[in-house]
């Protein structure tokens, strides 16, 4: 299949994929791409750095933070809470700095259960054992859908 042009909004795509390999050559896949972000998007800015924190390399915050090549064929622009597109990025320091701990925060959970889950079994708490289970296979099978 062959773009002339690409939107994307609020992409859930690494910010390192390679849109050049796919803008470069005579007869190029896309010709032109713009990418539009958000400076407060959760699902891409904390949801989506999270799950890349537990190894889903095929997702990104490429509609948060945008992406990492940028040249004449890719416009990028950061929408902020006017909704007036703007080509500099004005972050949300609280909000930036909630998505780059997000890898650590989803590992930190994810320890925490493992943990919850040995003390309830070592307990005999059972009620407590279930439902540590059953967060952490809901986890499981979300990545493995995903």
């Amino acid at each position: 299949m062959k773009f002339k042009n690409v939107a994307l909004a609020g992409s859930v795509l690494p910010r390192d994929f390679s849109w050049r390999e796919l803008m470069s050559g005579n007869d190029p896949q896309v010709e032109r791409l713009r990418n539009d972000c958000a400076n407060t998007d959760w699902p891409v800015g904390f949801l989506c750095s999270g799950l890349r924190g537990l190894r889903r390399k095929d997702i990104g915050t490429g509609g948060y933070e945008g992406s990492l090549e940028d040249d004449e064929k890719m416009l990028q622009y950061w929408f902020h809470s006017s909704s007036k597109p703007k080509h500099l990025v004005k972050e949300k320091p609280a909000f930036s700095l909630l998505s780059r701990l997000a890898p650590w925060l989803f590992r930190i959970l994810v320890v925490i259960l493992f943990v919850v889950l040995a003390f309830a079994l070592w307990n005999q708490n059972v009620n407590a054992a279930i439902a540590a289970a059953a967060i952490l296979t809901a986890i499981y099978i979300t990545l493995k859908v995903l």
